[in-house]
C-alpha cells in the first residue's frame, strides 16, 4: 500500500513538470518542431474533440440511467472539453473551417475553465470521500479564484498572467495534497481517486505549458502539448470506463452466488424438521377431532412447502403473492393453539414486488416471541403505504416486545431478509421494540420505476 502511494504521487509529479520540461528544453537548444508533427497536430485535435464529446455523452447518459452515478462527474468532463476547445492546439482545427477564436479571449476562458476543472475535482473528492472540508476552506478557495481570475485579466496585457497563475496553481496544489493525505489517512484512497488525481495532474502539465507559452516566458512553438495532454486524460476514462465494466460483471457474478447462498439458507432456515414434525403432529391430532379440519390443515401445510420449495427458483414476488403466503404460514400456525393470532392488514400499496419468503421470518418472530395471543387485544399488524417517495412496508405488534442490548445476532431467518432486501432491492430495514410496547419491523423500498411497479429481475 505505502508503495502504490508512493508509485502514484511520482507520476502526479511528472505529469505536472514532464511538457514544461521538454518545452523548456526545446526552448534552450533552439529545436523546433518537426512540420510533419505540426500539420498532424489539427487531426489528432479532431479527435480529442469527438472523444471528449462522446466522454461527456457517456457521463450524462450515465447519471441519468445509472443508480449511484453522480453529477460531479459531469461537471468534470464538459470542464475538459471546454478547456481544451480553448486551447491553443484547438484553435488551429477552428482556423481550418473559418472560425476564429480571438487569443485574448482565448486565454481567459482557458484560465477560467481550468479553474473549473480544478474546483469540480475537489468538490467530487469532498462529495465522494468526505474528507470533512471546512467552510472556511471553501470560501477562501472561492475568493482566490476570483482574485487570480481578475488579476489574470488586468494584466493580460503585460504578458504577466504567469504570476496569477502560479499564485492559483501554488494555492490549488498545496489544498490538493492537502486532500489527499486526508483521504489517504481515512483509508479512502481508492482506484476512483487516483485515476482522478491523475487526470487533475495532467491538466496542471497543459495549462503551466500554456501560460509560460502565452507569457513569452518560453519562445518555442507550445503546439501540440495540450493535444497530448488531453490524449492521456482520455485514456485514463477509456480505463475507467473498461474496469467498471469488468467490475459490473464481476459484482453481478458475485449477486448470483449470494442469491444462491441465501436461497439455500433459506431453505435449511424455513423447512425445519422440527416445524414439520410439529405441524405433523397438530395435523394428526386435527384428523381425530374433525376431518374436515385435518383436511384445511393438510391442505395449508402441503401449499406451506410448496411456496418454500419455489422460493429456489425465484427471486422475486408480487406483494400480493407474498400475503397468500403469509396467510398461509398464519392459518397453519393458528391450528397449534388454542387462542389464536389476529392478524390485521392495513394494505394501501400492493403495486411492488418482494423477495420470496421474506416476510415471514418477522411474521413468525411476532408469532414466537410476542405473546399476542396471551392478551384480549393483542394483535399483529401487516401495513403498507406511501411516503416520502418510497414504499414503506411494517410489520408490528403490541406484545411482550425486547430491549435492543438484549438481542443476540442469532436469527438466521430475520438476517436472510435483510440480506436479501438489501441485495435484490437495494431496500433498507429499521427494527425498533420496547419491552411491554411492542416491536415494529418497517421496510424502506425504493418506489418502483419506468416498469410499471415490476422490477427488471423479478420472475412470477
Amino acid at each position: 500500500m505505502k508503495y502504490k502511494r508512493q508509485l502514484a504521487a511520482a507520476m502526479e509529479f511528472l505529469l505536472i513538470v514532464t511538457g514544461t520540461i521538454i518545452a523548456v528544453t526545446y526552448d534552450a537548444a533552439k529545436n523546433e518542431q518537426s512540420q510533419t508533427f505540426r500539420d498532424i497536430v489539427p487531426l489528432l485535435c479532431t479527435a480529442a474533440l469527438i472523444m471528449l464529446a462522446l466522454i461527456v455523452l457517456i457521463e450524462i447518459i450515465a447519471c441519468i440511467k445509472l443508480e449511484g452515478s453522480t453529477y460531479h462527474t459531469v461537471l468534470i468532463a464538459v470542464a475538459l472539453m471546454l478547456y481544451f476547445i480553448c486551447s491553443t492546439d484547438t484553435a488551429s482545427v477552428f482556423d481550418m473551417i473559418g472560425l476564429y477564436f480571438h487569443p485574448p479571449v482565448a486565454e481567459i476562458f482557458s484560465f477560467v475553465f481550468f479553474e473549473c476543472i480544478i474546483i469540480s475535482v475537489f468538490y467530487f473528492f469532498n462529495y465522494l470521500y468526505k474528507p470533512q472540508i471546512k467552510p472556511a476552506f471553501v470560501i477562501l478557495t472561492i475568493c482566490i479564484c476570483a482574485f487570480t481570475l481578475i488579476s489574470f485579466i488586468l494584466l493580460q496585457d503585460r504578458r504577466l498572467q504567469y504570476i496569477p497563475f502560479f499564485t492559483f496553481a501554488a494555492y490549488s496544489l498545496i489544498f490538493f495534497a492537502w486532500l489527499s493525505h486526508r483521504i489517504v489517512r481515512l483509508k479512502k484512497d481508492d482506484f476512483t481517486f487516483y485515476m482522478t488525481s491523475f487526470i487533475l495532474c495532467a491538466v496542471y502539465g497543459a495549462q503551466i505549458v500554456y501560460v509560460l507559452d502565452k507569457s513569452e516566458l518560453i519562445s518555442v512553438t507550445t503546439s501540440g502539448y495540450s493535444v497530448v495532454y488531453m490524449f492521456f486524460v482520455i485514456l485514463v476514462f477509456i480505463i475507467i470506463y473498461f474496469l467498471f465494466i469488468i467490475r459490473t460483471a464481476f459484482q453481478a457474478s458475485e449477486y448470483k452466488l449470494q442469491v444462491n447462498t441465501l436461497k439455500s439458507e433459506i431453505l435449511r432456515e424455513q423447512i425445519k424438521p422440527h416445524f414439520i414434525f410439529n405441524s405433523l403432529t397438530t395435523i394428526k391430532s386435527l384428523y381425530h377431532k374433525d376431518l374436515s379440519e385435518g383436511d384445511h390443515a393438510i391442505s395449508l401445510f402441503s401449499r406451506h412447502l410448496r411456496s418454500n420449495v419455489e422460493a429456489a427458483d425465484t427471486d422475486l414476488i408480487p406483494f400480493e403473492r407474498e400475503l397468500d403466503n403469509i396467510q398461509n404460514y398464519i392459518e397453519l400456525e393458528n391450528t397449534k393453539y388454542d387462542k389464536k393470532f389476529t392478524v390485521i392488514y392495513d394494505i394501501d400499496v400492493t403495486e411492488f414486488y418482494v423477495p420470496v419468503l421474506s416476510l415471514q421470518p418477522f411474521v413468525e418472530n411476532a408469532i414466537k416471541y410476542s405473546k399476542v395471543n396471551c392478551s384480549e387485544d393483542g394483535y399483529i399488524e401487516i401495513s403498507s403505504y406511501e411516503s416520502g417517495g418510497e414504499i414503506l412496508l411494517e410489520i408490528s405488534d403490541n406484545g411482550a416486545g425486547f430491549e435492543e442490548s438484549d438481542v443476540k445476532p442469532t436469527s438466521c431467518g430475520i438476517k436472510n431478509s435483510r440480506e436479501r432486501f438489501r441485495i435484490l432491492m437495494d431496500a433498507t430495514i429499521d427494527i425498533q421494540s420496547r419491552k411491554g410496547e411492542g416491536t415494529r419491523v418497517t421496510i424502506h423500498i425504493k418506489k418502483p420505476k419506468d416498469h410499471g411497479g415490476k422490477p427488471p429481475e423479478a420472475e412470477s
